[in-house]
């Protein structure tokens, strides 16, 4: 939906807003939103995606982290078992 709306030429549209109640407690999200505002790359996917965040997290690549990351997109971030 972002991708759309950024594509089309418009004066009013100046930037994104988000809520930050969960801020402190829920990274991903917001990183994730706020990342596909300004930055689409066609190949990346979600879980691509929490395999970044895992390194960028740790400061290094890491196997444990990253299956650690895989594991919570597939059953908490997918949406598919009452996530978010």
């Amino acid at each position: 939906a972002l991708k759309g709306t950024a594509e089309v030429e418009s004066t009013s549209l100046v930037g994104v807003g988000i809520t930050m109640e969960g801020i402190w407690n829920n990274y991903p999200v917001f990183e994730f939103a706020l990342q596909q505002t300004w930055q689409q790359p066609p190949d990346l996917t979600v879980a691509k995606w929490f395999e970044r965040f895992a390194t960028r997290r740790y400061g290094r690549a890491s196997k444990h982290a990253t299956a650690a990351w895989a594991i919570l997109s597939d059953q908490i971030y997918s949406g598919q078992g009452g996530g978010f």
